[in-house]
């Protein structure tokens, strides 16, 4: 299991979160990439406004 979650949606700026792992070589796992994701329960816990982009590395949420 990746130490990173990433909670996304594509046409939005989350991309740029996966394209920042991806040029650091650091593996992760994506959550979501549906507009389904917004406001999901998964996606509340760590970001209590619902909208993405948000992360959490090692158990520590980040959300813009």
């Amino acid at each position: 299991m990746a130490e990173i979650t990433r909670f996304e949606f594509e046409p939005t700026r989350s991309i740029m979160c996966r394209r920042s792992l991806l040029k650091a070589g650091l593996d992760d796992e994506s959550v979501g990439n549906g507009p389904e994701i917004f406001g999901s329960e998964a996606l509340r816990r760590v970001n209590t406004s619902g909208t993405v982009h948000a992360i959490v590395i090692r158990g520590e949420p980040l959300f813009e």
